[in-house]
């Protein structure tokens, strides 16, 4: 048994993720060391699918990337679903895997997500299946998980490109329905999801995105840092925002309004007055294209 410990631990090149991944699939299955050594071996070849991405150490082949697929192709056996699951994990922020963002926002995925986080105990019998598998751990506070980036990188790469927007597009749907409107009451949850709400606008620019929520939520991250004083930051999602409805979503009137809105908040309170004008001037006519609508009132007070 120690010459197939060892055989193993040169096999992963003494790589402490690769062994914890091995160890965990090792347990879970009730497999002998032999037998794993043995799959192992068999599935370098398909490891080898993914040599064109750079998984290359010390010029071998890094062996988290044999060690996962085995992982993933047993847990695509056991339980589909939890399959579902740590592939859109790994297009979430991974230090802030919350229950509670992941309940809220049940109704904004498309299915089988939705259908899988809307029965709790499916969703709780794939969560243990990944952690026993040592895919997602849980913090101390019960509530919090969180990946390992670099399995989130490796199982990114076992998508398509398809399916790697198709993912992405769940995680923006995700954190727009959970990070909440911003007041004052609210700071204390933003600053929470925020991590996340940042991750979101990078997935927006890596995969081009497109989806209307995605606009929708870089406003909102913008409009957070302006109530909380940062305005360099305010100026950089509150600006991509536009350009980003202006492009896609021209045909929303009242989202684009909400952000030049914003954006002559900002420029107000920068004391760029002319430009605020401007701003708010381009929201109160697209405002008043619905007669009676309650932000006009507003427009006009801040002109």
């Amino acid at each position: 048994m120690l010459f197939q410990a060892s055989a193993i631990v040169r096999a992963v090149a003494s790589s402490s993720l690769a062994l914890d991944q091995a160890g965990a699939y090792i347990k879970e299955t009730h497999c002998s060391l032999s037998s794993y050594l043995q799959r192992y071996h068999r599935h370098q070849w398909q490891a080898r699918l993914f040599a064109r991405y750079g998984w290359f150490v010390n010029n071998r082949l890094d062996p988290m990337t044999t060690t996962l697929l085995l992982t993933l192709q047993k847990i695509a056996q056991i339980n589909p679903q939890a399959l579902k699951l740590v592939q859109f994990f790994a297009f979430l922020h991974p230090d802030t895997l919350a229950h509670e963002m992941i309940r809220q926002g049940t109704l904004s995925l498309a299915h089988p997500l939705s259908a899988l986080t809307a029965n709790p105990h499916a969703f709780n019998e794939a969560l243990a299946l990944l952690q026993h598998f040592s895919l997602v751990h849980l913090r101390a506070d019960s509530t919090t998980m969180y990946m390992h980036r670099i399995v989130q990188a490796l199982i990114r790469k076992t998508l398509s490109n398809t399916q790697q927007k198709w993912f992405a597009n769940q995680a923006i749907s995700l954190i727009n329905s959970t990070f909440p409107e911003v007041h004052f009451e609210t700071w204390e949850k933003c600053q929470r999801y925020l991590p996340q709400a940042l991750h979101c606008s990078t997935l927006i620019q890596d995969f081009r995105l497109t989806l209307k929520e995605g606009g929708l939520l870089l406003e909102r991250l913008g409009f957070y840092y302006y109530q909380r004083g940062c305005y360099d930051e305010a100026t950089i999602y509150l600006t991509q925002a536009l350009r980003f409805q202006e492009h896609h979503h021209p045909g929303n009137p009242l989202d684009l309004a909400q952000t030049l809105n914003s954006l002559g908040l900002l420029a107000q309170r920068q004391a760029r007055y002319q430009d605020a004008k401007v701003l708010h001037q381009r929201a109160l006519e697209l405002y008043e294209r619905e007669p009676d609508h309650p932000q006009i009132g507003e427009s006009l007070h801040n002109l």
